[in-house]
């Protein structure tokens, strides 16, 4: 049995509590200033619902048996858009591609 097979018995709201309560112990170990404002994913599923479905709208993601996937090829193809923002000298580069995201991303 692994380290956190025990949590089972905690509610998720109590684990979610324990994580955050640990998180800041961590930025505090780290000199990390504490966030003026906390935010959980699940207060903006409306709105990451409506991004999803615009993105795939614009035929930059596709659905795959119940998940969404980028299209990074259509994406980096488009006349306006960019995708080598944090490293501008990987793009175009294949290699560096499949290195970082994986053979997966690669058709």
């Amino acid at each position: 049995m692994g380290p956190c097979a025990n949590f089972k018995m905690f509610s998720k709201a109590l684990l979610t509590l324990w994580i955050l309560f640990v998180f800041c112990i961590h930025e505090f170990i780290f000199q990390v200033l504490p966030p003026d404002v906390l935010t959980r994913v699940s207060e903006y599923v409306p709105e990451i619902v409506e991004y999803v479905e615009e993105i795939i709208k614009k035929g930059l993601a596709y659905e795959s048996k119940g998940s969404v996937y980028f299209d990074v090829s259509k994406f980096d193809s488009a006349s306006n858009h960019f995708y080598a923002k944090l490293v501008p000298e990987a793009y175009g580069d294949a290699k560096s591609l499949e290195d970082g995201e994986g053979k997966v991303l690669l058709k």
